[in-house]
């Protein structure tokens, strides 16, 4: 076993999913935020070096930008043409709080003036109805910012087609019980979907984690059918079957049982943080133990700036290997939504499930 897991470690991986931390700057203090200890401390990457980054890279599917607040980062749009023109991305996903609305029609106006071919899907994080999000944000009128937000993203749909808008939600403790007044608001917004996430990592007010799981999967449910009546189309046909399948894994690792589905992290999916500091995966940290032949490891990898910007110098690195072995090793299981996706899209082996998932949901039209 350990001389099979050895062999599987000399491989080289081809990154598909980038989640990039554009900036560690925020001017919110939420609650259920899993980055929180690491928010506003550290020296972001300017344009140039991220430019030598992204010239480094082997084309990529998708990136995922995220903070932080990116829209607190000036020269956001400059940042995602360097991704668009270097990496070949034609889909990009942005997450924001919403408290930027007079940024918002400005930034994104610019993205497709620079990149007129990327479809871009903007998530605007919603958390509860107004006085709990406001609570679970830690700022007064947050909710009326993002709601302000949205209705700028809808607008402009018409001169923007490949512009999509999305209501991200994290399912905890503390709104788990609005949830479906919640969706009923939510649904007259506009939006083109509303997508659900269950609350993970290391947060700060552990009592938020204390989520039925059975409300959760009722509430996305919920979201998917939205989306169905949004999207017929094929592709929205793979996206159900996908959430499906992520969400079976989330309830697999609820319980307290391994992931059906073999973790991707420092394969196929990656994090880059605004620091220059690239890592295997989000939620691990520290010094992952020595384990069936696999060495101890450390799944940040060093910084950008200390290999000449070169992101596959650290990607294909050793210590990256030894990463990727413990992964298997260990079955490493997580909830994490993107790391989900990664695994189920990019993993063949994952293509029967997923088949049979999108036939079903094709034949029952839900």
């Amino acid at each position: 076993m350990a001389d099979a897991m050895n062999r599987m470690g000399t491989f080289k991986p081809h990154l598909h999913y980038l989640i990039f931390y554009v900036t560690s700057r925020c001017n919110l203090r939420c609650r259920h935020c899993f980055y929180l200890d690491e928010l506003n401390k550290h020296r972001e990457m300017s344009l140039d070096e991220i430019e030598k980054v992204v010239r480094s890279l082997h084309p990529l599917s998708f990136v995922r930008l995220t903070g932080g607040e990116p829209f607190l980062r000036k020269d956001l749009p400059e940042v995602m043409h360097l991704f668009y023109r270097y990496a070949s991305v034609r889909r990009m996903g942005l997450i924001t709080n919403g408290t930027q609305p007079d940024k918002t029609e400005g930034y994104i106006d610019r993205v497709f003036e620079l990149c007129p071919t990327l479809s871009l899907d903007v998530g605007v994080s919603i958390d509860g109805l107004e006085t709990v999000h406001d609570e679970l944000r830690g700022l007064r009128g947050a909710y009326a910012r993002a709601k302000q937000t949205v209705e700028i993203l809808v607008g402009m749909k018409e001169r923007c087609p490949n512009l999509l808008t999305s209501l991200v939600i994290t399912v905890t403790s503390k709104n788990e019980s609005q949830l479906d007044a919640l969706y009923e608001e939510l649904s007259r917004w506009g939006v083109d979907r509303l997508s659900v996430n269950h609350v993970r990592g290391k947060v700060h007010d552990s009592s938020l984690l204390d989520v039925p799981f059975a409300r959760y999967r009722e509430f996305a449910v919920k979201c998917e059918r939205y989306h169905l009546d949004h999207d017929r189309s094929w592709k929205a046909g793979i996206q159900r079957a996908k959430n499906r399948l992520a969400r079976k894994v989330i309830e697999q690792v609820a319980a307290g049982e391994h992931s059906e589905i073999p973790c991707l992290a420092g394969s196929s999916i990656g994090v880059l943080y605004s620091d220059g500091v690239a890592a295997v995966c989000e939620l691990l940290e520290g010094e992952l133990p020595s384990r069936d032949g696999v060495p101890a490891s450390r799944p940040l990898l060093g910084n950008i700036r200390e290999v000449d910007f070169n992101f596959y110098r650290l990607w294909h690195s050793e210590n990256a290997d030894n990463c990727r072995r413990w992964i298997r090793a260990t079955r490493c299981s997580c909830t994490h939504e993107c790391f989900l996706t990664a695994s189920i899209l990019f993993g063949k082996r994952n293509y029967p499930k997923l088949a049979r998932e999108w036939l079903r949901v094709s034949l029952a039209g839900s």
